[in-house]
């Protein structure tokens, strides 16, 4: 028995053991039957980020470009139960738990290695075919999901395709017409009709999808500047201690003072903000303080556009209620899972991955004056629609789904009867700003910015979309709509735009 380990650096590994510290040396490595591999789950081979778990995809190469039989034992300072929450939604997960191949916490001992090892029987080669084909090839994955689980009469549809949408590229995407099928399979009223839609989209996934996933490679120079929320000063420390190698760290014991340190930071310099969940203020903890973390999280995405974390090591069916209630989405983190430096390091590069995201949204959310927050009265936190934005890009998918699918009904309107779309669109108010303004005005801002892509003008576009169809329009007309819609002409050449809007234009081939 011999250990191949798949590390990130060269370590004085044990006698016989083989080190592969790179791409290259494993893309040349031939293995046989008397290899075991024993790989590091956060490889950040080819400038991977470490929360990607890398390791998980070598893994997959393993069984499909190496055709190993042998078993594979994954580590990480993460306990187990991290990767079987994952698993539930993210696909490359799933290789844990394919035959042969188990998962050792780090850091562990030669003997423990030893026993796990031998509890590991060889794969067969029929059972290297299925995991191959069911566990490590995304066509695999997609069919099975498709098939098993998405069921007549279940309203999980758009929660299943979701889970399945990360792992295929654009080109992909298109080449199976998934938005089609999403439709087809929605509309589908009797069980047959449902079961036949399934059947075809399945067969052009078994033709049309290739086994690629596409990993971004997300820089990781900039030090970002995030704000640490806790209410005992060791946890403070600790956490500034791991983190500020890579971050401007700014710290805050009570939400007091960290709400202070969000009405100052005015300019959306943090990208980040982390707070621990329940915040007391004695150190008996008999007291909670006026502001608990998740309302500092809160208070942090209403007030401009930044990455929310939550730790805690609260029950978390309680946690899952109170977030449900806010409406808003953002990762968890267990305080025990963050001990050493190998599990801070996964968080910082969660952290990273999604700073480097934020920044993205701030530098090309809408440049209008109508969009970003007016401070007409010194009033910092004044209520705008950027304001609105910044909480619902923490929801859940639904309210973007919701104005996908009625961009995409104007425009198959357009295509087919161009005046006829000013029917599906909705007054936008003047004087309220609330959730249903913002999503008309996203929505007409969609249907503005396809149209001047397509080649209309702007009094043309104004007049496709102006209710009132007898009166020609004016200069102040057309300023006054692009006013409403948050259009800046400068920023569509520029494709200065939000990244749902990029997504659905991409989609109808109006950006590439």
């Amino acid at each position: 028995m011999v250990i191949i380990h798949l590390s990130n650096q060269v370590h004085n590994c044990p006698a016989g053991w083989v080190n592969l510290c790179n791409y290259s040396t494993f893309d040349t490595f031939i293995p046989n039957e008397e290899h075991v591999w024993l790989i590091n789950t956060s490889l950040n081979w080819n400038n991977q980020p470490f929360s990607s778990f890398f390791g998980f995809h070598i893994a997959t190469l393993v069984r499909t470009l190496k055709q190993s039989l042998s078993p594979i034992i994954f580590y990480s300072p993460l306990p187990e139960v991290f990767f079987e929450q994952k698993s539930f939604s993210e696909i490359k997960f799933k290789m844990l738990f394919g035959r042969a191949t188990r998962y050792i916490e780090a850091p562990f001992n030669q003997v423990q290695l030893d026993t796990l090892i031998n509890s590991i029987p060889l794969l067969s080669k029929a059972a290297l075919h299925d995991e191959v084909t069911m566990l490590c090839d995304l066509r695999g994955i997609v069919i099975e999901k498709i098939n098993h689980n998405i069921k007549f009469g279940r309203n999980n549809i758009d929660f299943e395709i979701n889970s399945i949408k990360p792992y295929l590229s654009p080109l992909q995407i298109e080449s199976i017409d998934l938005d089609s099928f999403i439709k087809e399979i929605k509309n589908s009223k009797k069980e047959i009709q449902f079961n036949e839609v399934k059947q075809l989209f399945i067969e052009k996934c078994q033709l049309r999808l290739t086994a690629e996933i596409e990993e971004a490679k997300l820089p990781n120079t900039e030090k970002f500047e995030i704000l640490i929320v806790d209410d005992e000063p060791e946890e403070l420390t600790k956490a500034k201690t791991f983190l500020e190698n890579d971050f401007h760290v700014i710290t805050a014991c009570s939400g007091i003072e960290a709400l202070q340190i969000l009405k100052e930071d005015v300019n959306n310099h943090i990208y980040a903000v982390i707070s621990d969940w329940r915040l007391f203020s004695d150190n008996r903890k008999l007291y909670w303080q006026p502001l608990q973390g998740y309302e500092i999280l809160e208070i942090a995405a209403k007030s401009g556009i930044r990455s929310l974390f939550a730790l805690t090591s609260q029950s978390s069916f309680l946690i899952h209620q109170i977030r449900n209630l806010m409406d808003l989405h953002f990762p968890l983190f267990q305080k025990q899972n963050l001990t050493s430096a190998g599990q801070w390091k996964v968080f910082a590069d969660a952290i990273r991955e999604s700073c480097i995201i934020t920044k993205d949204l701030i530098n090309n959310q809408p440049s209008s004056d109508q969009w970003r927050r007016k401070d007409r009265k010194n009033i910092q936190f004044e209520f705008g629609l950027i304001d609105i934005y910044s909480i619902k890009r923490h929801s859940k998918t639904k309210f973007f789904m919701e104005i996908n699918e009625k961009c995409d009904a104007i425009w198959e309107t357009y295509l087919n009867e161009p005046h006829r779309i000013r029917y599906h669109l909705g007054a936008i108010s003047t004087s309220l700003i609330n959730e249903d303004v913002l999503k008309e005005v996203l929505t007409q801002r969609r249907v503005w910015m396809a149209l001047f892509l397509d080649g209309k003008t702007p009094d043309e576009i104004y007049m496709l979309m102006s209710k009132e169809t007898k009166k020609p329009s004016t200069k102040s007309d057309v300023t006054q709509l692009k006013n409403k819609l948050c259009i800046v002409e400068d920023d569509i050449k520029h494709l200065k735009l939000l990244p749902e809007e990029k997504s659905w234009l991409k989609k109808w081939q109006l950006i590439s």
